[in-house]
């Protein structure tokens, strides 16, 4: 019984310390391993420094996986670092939902400006949350069920999001994992969906557009990227939003009536938000085929290309921001 008790009282005291402990740069700092970074260590590690940073005015990178592909925090900060430093706090796989989870660890580093390279997979992809498991609280359940999400989002990631709420140790379990055993036992999943993928691009092309479909979900995931915006404009943040796309092999298969309502969604952002700037995809460097390491994600020639484009714009676009706030505040 006295081995129980000790067993019981030294599992509760480790989640008290890791839950401590999560709060601090070294933590993480000492759960990367150079190549095999894990995403949720890098976020927090980026997040916390951010936090530390002097800098009067900051910028983040937020979205999903293609954020961190198109634009190089580094080119943004060799260029604009001493007006703007930019902190990369993209997350793969991320919709509307999810980035409304992010928003409280967004909060807690206070940036001034948000930039979100758009595409159709933040709205149009279905029931899926990548941040569930690892940002999901108790304190999030009655704002999700006033929302529909239970309709949605029920499933293996509701439950373990709530779970590791309650225990540290099991949200970090990854981390905690990769750490210990090295970057194969965590990047295994991946490597073996990245040896199912069909090689010819065409054929994978076709199969991940049928993925993109109009439904109550779509509302959803817009409602919520919405609300993650409007919680930006109450903290005087100014959104900078990129309308990207994908893989010109890929976009031709998507459904255009999907592009045409995110469109009108996201212009109906610019209209209703004074602090919400749109930049057209027209208006961004043109991407073929061959700038693409997949049908999602650019190479690096070309993610210099595009990141080097938003620095000499950055300026312009921030105070374009300015004014128009400016303008429909007066009015």
């Amino acid at each position: 019984c006295r081995g129980v008790v000790h067993g019981v009282a030294g599992f509760v005291c480790l989640n008290l310390w890791i839950g401590a402990a999560s709060n601090t740069a070294l933590f993480w700092g000492a759960m990367g391993i150079g190549a095999g970074i894990q995403i949720q260590m890098q976020f927090h590690f980026k997040r916390i420094l951010l936090e530390e940073n002097p800098m009067s005015r900051r910028a983040i990178l937020v979205g999903s996986s293609q954020t961190r592909a198109q634009i190089n925090e580094e080119l943004l900060n060799q260029r604009l670092g001493t007006n703007l430093w930019t902190t990369e706090l993209s997350y793969a796989g991320v919709q509307g939902y999810d980035l409304l989870l992010l928003e409280r660890q967004i909060r807690r580093a206070n940036p001034q400006v948000v930039i979100c390279y758009v595409t159709e997979g933040y709205f149009y992809m279905g029931p899926t949350s990548a941040t569930f498991p690892y940002f999901f609280q108790f304190r999030d359940l009655p704002d999700e069920w006033r929302r529909g999400g239970g309709r949605y989002l029920l499933g293996k990631h509701f439950y373990t999001g709530l779970f590791g709420d309650l225990l540290p140790l099991f949200r970090c379990r990854e981390v905690l994992a990769q750490r210990l055993f090295g970057p194969a036992i965590v990047n295994l999943k991946q490597l073996q969906y990245d040896s199912s993928l069909q090689s010819d691009l065409e054929a994978r092309a076709r199969e991940n557009a049928a993925a993109f479909h109009l439904s109550g979900v779509s509302d959803f995931e817009k409602q919520a990227f919405e609300d993650f915006v409007a919680r930006c404009q109450q903290a005087n943040r100014q959104v900078i939003l990129l309308v990207g796309g994908y893989n010109p092999i890929l976009a031709r298969q998507i459904d255009p009536a999907i592009r045409a309502d995110m469109m009108r969604f996201l212009d109906r952002l610019k209209s209703r938000y004074s602090r919400v700037v749109l930049v057209p995809q027209g208006d961004l460097p043109e991407q073929t085929p061959a700038d693409y390491e997949d049908l999602t994600h650019v190479n690096r020639d070309m993610q210099r290309r595009f990141s080097t484009d938003l620095a000499d714009r950055l300026p312009k676009l921030l105070s374009q921001g300015d004014r128009k706030s400016t303008r429909l505040n007066s009015s």
